[in-house]
């Protein structure tokens, strides 16, 4: 990994008391990963927040699209939201999933829909 000085990175760690001497802490860094690619590990699922009404052929033919296009191993989900009846309904798609990235999320705000990544 080469060394910049305009690299963020996401630092996992323990604070624990030290060996033989619990009175004192240290600091253990346990794993160091760029910050681009921490939300792709970090990241479980992402569901994406569907009002019914804007639901259309050309809306789900486009979803499609961004499965196949950010094929991966992170759960999809879906909640249709029903504004006028005040109801949802949630559901993990069971055939699809996404890889959760730095370009996923942004093609799903393009869709014009909101995407919450768990």
């Amino acid at each position: 990994m080469s060394s910049r000085e305009d690299n963020c990175v996401f630092i996992t760690n323990n604070f624990e008391a030290r060996w033989g001497r619990e009175e004192e802490y240290q600091l253990r860094i346990k794993e160091v990963t760029l910050l681009e690619n921490a939300g792709q590990q970090q990241a479980n699922s992402i569901t994406l927040k569907l009002p019914v009404e804007n639901l259309t052929g050309e809306l789900i033919e486009r979803l499609e699209g961004l499965c196949k296009t950010h094929k991966g191993t992170q759960q999809l989900r879906m909640v249709l939201l029903d504004y006028t009846n005040r109801t949802n309904l949630s559901f993990p798609s069971k055939s699809k999933k996404v890889k959760v990235d730095n370009d996923c999320v942004p093609a799903v705000k393009e869709l014009g829909v909101e995407g919450v990544v768990g």
